[in-house]
């Protein structure tokens, strides 16, 4: 079987997940001003809805590939999430805005899971490990090429951005032709015990994405206000910089098996230092360069460490139980950054009585991102089944 054109359209797929977030993210101070009689929760949640609908859609895909093919709910999640992307940029008001990206998030929920799932169907082994680095790093890739697409296209009017979700168009026409037509793997009839996934290892993972992405996502809703409030730059410097930030992601991910062979388990040790310094300077110094210093430690650390994850729930899991235990992952990721400006805006109303700081987000981040943080070591200090030995013996 030539894998080729397979390994293409999973790579293709893996772009559209952070695409639906990085299309928005350099304007977001634009959108503010345009809908400036909404409230700022209101205009960071045009980047983080999705989020929020993904969490169901991608827990019934999870029960939907008993009954259905993989490729046969690609297609629908595909189409949904056409729609949802296109019609953004025909929005009127901010309601109808949210309402589109809903739909958007409903079809990244099909997606993202069976995508990972498809990695951990047709490869194993070290190639296993090099396609879900892979994965990951082209899932960056789609957000540094989003963000700078972005940044250019607002120039001329915040609706341009929404044609990069013309993409999907294409993805859509790739699995049409090359994802193979399998039918589902239908469980036991009468089967009601608990999914054979749900052990104390996979909950400690979906724990650890948990609180990644909600650290994580701290950026994208944050930098372009930032930038907007030291006036930095405009929409295009905001792009460049996020594109720095996914650049990073996406090299980390490439590298990813080397750094997994040379660390093991470690590795999730060396991206939350990573990420952690680069929230730091974030805060300390948030200047042009100090400010390119920090996304790109936090967007290595993010690289590395997500593939990681879904490295070790796939490959602690197999048929059935491998889809439920990656759509529960993505419910996990996708909760995270749902929930990172509820959290934020949380901090802020706590701090901005006690400080006078231009930069108040910047200053809640390290907030944040000092309990999370001890929270995911704490979660991962017992965990010894993410070792790299544990893949060999597997593979």
């Amino acid at each position: 079987m030539n894998r080729a054109p397979l390994t293409i359209t999973i790579l293709l797929l893996s772009m559209l997940t952070i695409m639906a977030a990085a299309a928005v993210a350099p304007m977001l101070g634009i959108l503010s001003e345009h809908f400036s009689t909404e409230s700022d929760l209101a205009v960071r949640m045009i980047l983080t809805l999705p989020q929020i609908i993904i969490i169901p859609s991608s827990l019934l895909v999870g029960r939907l590939s008993r009954r259905y093919a993989k490729r046969h709910l690609l297609i629908i999640g595909l189409l949904f999430y056409i729609i949802g992307g296109l019609s953004g940029g025909l929005s009127e008001s901010i309601t109808s805005l949210l309402i589109f990206r809903g739909i958007l998030g409903f079809g990244i929920g099909f997606i993202f899971p069976i995508t990972t799932s498809l990695v951990s169907d047709y490869y194993s082994g070290e190639q296993r490990i090099r396609m879900m680095g892979l994965s990951t790093a082209v899932n960056n890739l789609g957000g540094v090429i989003a963000t700078l697409l972005s940044g250019l296209l607002a120039l001329s009017s915040w609706r341009h951005p929404f044609l990069i979700y013309v993409l999907a168009i294409i993805v859509l026409c790739c699995v049409l032709v090359w994802i193979p037509r399998v039918d589902p793997v239908r469980p036991p009839a009468g089967s009601k015990r608990l999914p054979s996934w749900l052990s104390r290892e996979i909950i400690r993972y979906l724990t650890g994405i948990l609180m990644l992405n909600i650290i994580f996502y701290t950026i994208p809703s944050t930098t372009s206000m930032t930038i907007g409030v030291l006036a930095l730059g405009g929409s295009l410097f905001c792009g460049s910089m996020l594109a720095i930030q996914n650049f990073c992601s996406f090299s980390a991910g490439v590298f990813f098996r080397r750094f997994f062979h040379v660390f093991g388990s470690h590795v999730r040790y060396v991206s939350m230092l990573l990420m952690g310094l680069g929230f730091f300077f974030f805060m300390i110094n948030p200047t042009g360069g100090v400010l390119m210093f920090s996304l790109v430690c936090i967007g290595t650390g993010f690289g590395i460490l997500t593939p990681f994850y879904l490295l070790q729930i796939s490959n602690l899991t197999s048929g059935h139980a491998r889809t439920a235990a990656l759509s529960a992952a993505s419910g996990s990721m996708f909760l995270g950054q749902f929930l990172n400006p509820v959290i934020l805006s949380l901090f802020i109303r706590v701090v901005s009585p006690i400080s006078t700081s231009a930069v108040l987000p910047s200053a809640a981040s390290i907030l944040l991102i000092i309990p999370t943080v001890a929270v995911m070591f704490i979660i991962d200090r017992t965990d010894r089944s993410g070792d790299h030995r544990t893949e060999r013996k597997q593979s």
